[in-house]
């Protein structure tokens, strides 16, 4: 083989994508227990970790549904994790004992968790930007999302948002490569990882629209009709909500604490707020 045709070294095209990657972890996890031991900071994140105090026994309903069931179910598996990786060196309590007096403990591990992801983030979308538009774009959208301020704040905390935004570029690749090859299997594809999207927080419902845009694309036909829901909409949608019941179950089973979950949470963000009446004589 002559030196013209030998195999240079990939190492060197890694170097950026690495250096972005430990920029966006270091973004992440610096700070990363701040206002703990205090607990109240992001009440939150207290409000979630609670709803899974049952969890060990088996009573794998939260019954609270500000979040879908999913949510709970990873965050309680990850703390189990930790937990159990520190039993391996350290007698630790048990999981309700923790909820109930190492709330701190918890939270720290939650966050962990939020960092990770929200690294894991920036590595799929350079992943998706090197498929679709090479290395240069791959390095910069990595590198947008890596120091973008609001993503840097939310894996802070345990919450869902991460998570959510993990999912939307994975469900967005599978919608782009549903409209270059038009096929039921890629939509099926595209429809679950909208219902898992979900299935974590409840705006990724909202997918539904990019999914309605990929259809358009790969319509075979051309003028107003295009524009009309049609059979892969319906399946993508079918899809997604058979996996969302299937990963949120409880929200069909306990439907009368959905309904008053639903109802406190719309009249605290859109209803009519108190208000200041001076009194007679003051300024």
């Amino acid at each position: 083989m002559t030196a013209s045709t030998t195999p240079k070294p990939r190492f060197g095209g890694c170097l950026p994508l690495c250096a972005i990657l430990l920029l966006a972890a270091g973004l992440r996890f610096w700070g990363l227990n701040h206002g703990l031991p205090f607990v109240m900071g992001r009440p939150d994140e207290i409000e979630a970790l609670e709803k899974t105090v049952l969890f060990p026994q088996g009573d794998l309903n939260p019954r609270w549904f500000v979040y879908p069931n999913l949510f709970f179910w990873v965050i309680w598996l990850w703390e189990e994790l930790c937990l159990g990786l520190r039993r391996l060196v350290v007698d630790v309590p048990a999981y309700d004992i923790l909820v109930r007096e190492q709330m701190a403990l918890l939270i720290a591990q939650g966050r962990v968790l939020s960092a990770l992801v929200g690294t894991a983030t920036v590595g799929v979308v350079w992943w998706i930007g090197r498929r679709l538009e090479g290395r240069t774009v791959a390095w910069l959208a990595a590198l947008l999302l890596a120091t973008n301020f609001l993503h840097i704040r939310d894996s802070h905390a345990l919450k869902a948002d991460v998570p959510l935004t993990f999912s939307v570029p994975i469900v967005l690749w599978l919608l782009a490569r549903y409209a270059e090859a038009p096929s039921l299997r890629r939509a099926r594809w595209a429809g679950l990882a909208i219902g898992v999207s979900t299935a974590l927080k409840y705006p990724g419902v909202l997918l539904l629209l990019p999914a309605w845009h990929a259809t358009i694309i790969a319509a075979p036909h051309r003028g107003w009709r295009r524009w009309l829901p049609n059979r892969t909409l319906v399946e993508i949608g079918v899809v997604s909500m058979l996996t969302f019941v299937a990963l949120s179950p409880f929200l069909l089973i306990d439907t009368a604490r959905l309904v008053a979950t639903f109802t406190f949470s719309v009249k605290a963000v859109y209803g009519m707020r108190p208000q200041f009446v001076p009194k007679p004589g003051s300024s």
